[in-house]
């Protein structure tokens, strides 16, 4: 089996990767809510109730924000992070237009990166097919 071409392609902040994190946010925020609701007496529990949501939701935009970009490098032998970090691709989630992969570096540390095709269109179809091969 012949090895995919070189490509490169975008990293960065996703689309997808918003609307799960406020799906997965609003989810738990309903799910406090109606817990409130039904509870009789209100307490210290009422307030955490209240205020793990606006915890989690704080703490889910503040790590989308500080995502950083860069370009992910496939040079046909092994996969680099902006040329210098190499390391071994995963692929989690494939949904043909977004893919959730996992590169974890020679040093231990794993990044998650949340691929959308609309990131650079002319090179999705190619970096499918290297991630895949």
């Amino acid at each position: 089996m012949h090895n995919a071409p070189a490509v490169s392609f975008p990293v960065g902040r996703s689309r997808i990767q918003a609307w799960v994190l406020a799906v997965a946010w609003l989810g738990g925020a309903a799910v406090c809510a109606y817990w409130g609701s039904v509870m009789d007496t209100a307490g210290w529990r009422h307030g955490l109730a209240l205020a793990m949501p606006l915890v989690a939701g704080a703490a889910a935009w503040t790590g989308w924000q500080r995502q950083v970009g860069g370009s992910l490098h496939w040079d046909g032998l092994c996969w680099r992070m902006d040329s210098s970090l190499t390391g071994n691709l995963a692929v989690h989630l494939d949904f043909q237009s977004f893919l959730l992969l996992s590169l974890r570096f020679e040093n231990g540390a794993v990044r998650w990166l949340w691929l959308d095709q609309c990131a650079n269109l002319a090179h999705w179809q190619a970096f499918r097919r290297a991630v895949h091969s």
